[in-house]
């Protein structure tokens, strides 16, 4: 099945690692910007970044 996820954070991170166990190809990932006040990057940014 091909999956376009709308997420953030902890929640969309696990929703990603989900559909990736399964086998379901993700064809996009959106996600909030990076907050220029935080040192921190956005995690489901960094997991779709590191799957691709």
């Amino acid at each position: 099945m091909w999956v376009a996820l709308i997420g953030s954070a902890d929640f969309g991170k696990t929703a990603l690692e989900a559909f990736l166990d399964r086998g379901d190809e993700v064809v996009a990932v959106f996600c909030p910007p990076d907050n220029p006040k935080s040192s921190k990057p956005e995690v489901l940014k960094e997991a779709a970044t590191r799957e691709a």
